[in-house]
């Protein structure tokens, strides 16, 4: 159950809120890729390039000549000591295409009030800079916006020259409705023009989805990472007496006294959601982290970088924040 619908007050947020990207944003990508190219350096170095055997310039190893190979790529040098005719193989560097899957079903409108952004906020601004890091280490980047299903589609692109039209289309996003991770990343693999990496970010509701979903890329060769957003309030709900609780995107309805026990009850509900989660992806073999929506943007995207994983698909980071404060548990 989920404590904000698509209702027409969340609708009334969504177009009271501040703009997305405000004119010193740009400025902030770029600090922003600078702090990674320098604190992260290594991690940015390994994911934003994979090599392939090819017709690069760097020498990978030899392999026998055979009847209609280039003789210019004939090492004569070492012809001369095994006398054997070999190939000079070398590696190319081929594009990392990642594609930074964005939920923005109605759940990812919680949030949103008392000075903390909403989930599909933070996750708008979390992709447009992760976006912009791939391009600025020359990789393609592409962007889709789903619930139920791809709503909408931003194509792959390369060059840091790009980010302007990243950041536009982001400040169309609409919120979505219902959620069907594994309909929607199912789509993602038709329409990719080639394997790379899916990173999603989202609020993890879908559980059995977005797991069926992630496996499904994994199958077919796709690399996977999940950035579950989440809010601390929902790990530590306080006693507020009699509610009235809507479900996000079913409209379904109760009423219940959240009493100190049964709050308490919630966060041990939040925290089972978050352990299956974190376990169905390391089992997959996908990196996992958790971002609390209190903590700063520039945190979120720091601390999501440091985590390891993330940009390159590894299946190295399963790291989780349990306070606003940026600390890793």
């Amino acid at each position: 159950m989920k404590l904000f619908g698509k209702t027409r007050a969340a609708e009334t947020e969504l177009e009271q809120a501040p703009p997305l990207f405000d004119e010193a944003f740009p400025q902030l990508l770029e600090h922003l890729a600078i702090l990674a190219r320098k604190r992260f350096a290594g991690l940015l170095q390994a994911a934003h390039r994979s090599r392939v055997l090819g017709t690069g310039f760097e020498f990978a190893d030899h392999r026998t000549y055979v009847p209609g190979d280039d003789l210019r790529r004939i090492d004569w040098n070492v012809a001369a000591r095994t006398e054997r005719l070999m190939i000079r193989r070398f590696e190319e560097e081929e594009d990392l295409y990642i594609y930074i899957v964005v939920d923005v079903s109605s759940s990812m409108m919680a949030g949103g009030y008392d000075g903390v952004p909403s989930r599909l906020r933070r996750a708008l601004r979390l992709a447009a800079a992760l976006g912009f890091i791939g391009l600025v280490n020359l990789d393609r980047v592409g962007i889709e916006l789903v619930d139920s299903r791809v709503q909408e589609r931003f194509r792959p692109v390369r060059g840091r020259g790009q980010v302007l039209r990243i950041l536009r289309f982001l400040e169309k996003a609409q919120l979505g409705g219902e959620t069907d991770l594994y309909r929607a990343l199912t789509e993602t693999v038709g329409k990719a023009p080639k394997r790379g990496l899916v990173l999603l970010i989202s609020d993890g509701y879908d559980e059995a989805g977005l797991l069926r979903g992630l496996g499904f890329l994994r199958h077919e060769g796709f690399d996977c990472a999940f950035i579950r957003l989440v809010d601390l309030r929902e790990r530590h709900p306080k006693p507020l007496g009699d509610l009235r609780i809507e479900d996000v995107e079913t409209g379904g309805r109760l009423e219940l006294t959240l009493t100190p026990a049964v709050a308490k009850r919630l966060g041990q509900a939040q925290q089972e959601l978050s352990d299956r989660l974190r376990n169905g992806a390391r089992s997959l073999g996908i990196p996992y982290q958790e971002r609390a929506i209190q903590e700063s943007f520039l945190d979120c995207v720091l601390q999501t970088l440091v985590g390891g994983g993330i940009l390159d698909g590894s299946g190295h980071s399963d790291t989780s924040l349990v306070s606003g404060a940026g600390k890793w548990r």
